[in-house]
């Protein structure tokens, strides 16, 4: 398998798994209500909502930054996305929006060739590679933080 492959098997791992650390997101957010999500069972901690939100805001701006014409940094905003419909209905769009940031982010990868994942990212002094490594990490560390909040959530009840 070639290094292409490896980098997107391991982005589409962030949601669904298998991961080695313990459970991928997909599993971690299985069973969390739009209410639950909106929480803040933690003070001064983001929501995992808001979380759901950046992950997935890093896939695609990760995305973005593989093309020819990188976007310049992100703005507050498209770092942490606002919650525009706190629904139901707007937090199964988040989950879905999760899933198809980092499978949009994957089927790039795959299309990329050796010399793109080399190629230094416009104002930074890492490769498009590390930049591609560094997916299932933030997707782990967030992670991480969720287990938290789901955790701080159930002592609540």
């Amino acid at each position: 398998m070639d290094e292409q492959h490896q980098l997107a098997d391991a982005i589409e791992r962030t949601i669904n798994g298998p991961v080695w650390h313990g459970n991928p997101l997909a599993e971690l957010l299985q069973g969390i209500t739009a209410d639950d999500a909106l929480a803040h069972p933690i003070a001064g901690a983001h929501s995992i909502w808001e979380l759901v939100h950046h992950i997935a805001a890093w896939a695609r701006i990760a995305e973005a930054r593989l093309s020819d014409d990188p976007p310049p940094e992100p703005s507050d905003a498209e770092d942490w996305p606002p919650i525009t419909r706190p629904t139901p209905s707007g937090w199964t769009i988040a989950l879905t929006e999760l899933t198809d940031s980092h499978s949009s982010l994957a089927n790039a990868v795959r299309s990329c060739d050796s010399a793109a994942l080399k190629r230094r990212i416009p104002g930074r002094k890492h490769s498009a590679r590390v930049m591609l490594l560094g997916i299932p990490e933030h997707g782990a560390y967030h992670g991480g933080q969720i287990a938290l909040l789901t955790r701080a959530l159930a002592s609540r009840q």
